[in-house]
């Protein structure tokens, strides 16, 4: 029984680690020069940029008031990002 289950331990532990570099490849990465919940540049004024993945998208953000603000509420700041990476497409062209 105990090598049932140690193989199956291996099993497992192997998929989590698959399963987490599969979603690793799939995160989008950021499109902004700048924070789009401030509009501030990314010039270190605010230290280093705070940087982490929300459902599969890179978010990169000035300071850590941003970062609590986009927690506070991410889905709309989510869509706030998508609106704004649409709109410097948009202005590119």
């Amino acid at each position: 029984m105990k090598s049932f289950l140690t193989v199956l331990a291996v099993v497992l532990a192997g998929f989590t680690l698959t399963t987490h570099a599969d979603d690793q490849t799939k995160v989008k990465p950021y499109a902004l020069q700048k924070c789009f919940i401030s509009g501030d540049e990314f010039d270190g004024d605010m230290g280093k940029p705070v940087t982490f993945t929300y459902k599969g998208q890179q978010i990169k953000l000035c300071c850590h008031d941003c970062e609590r603000e986009f927690k506070a509420n991410p889905d709309k700041f989510l869509k706030k990002y998508q609106e704004a990476v649409k709109k410097e497409a948009k202005a590119s062209n």
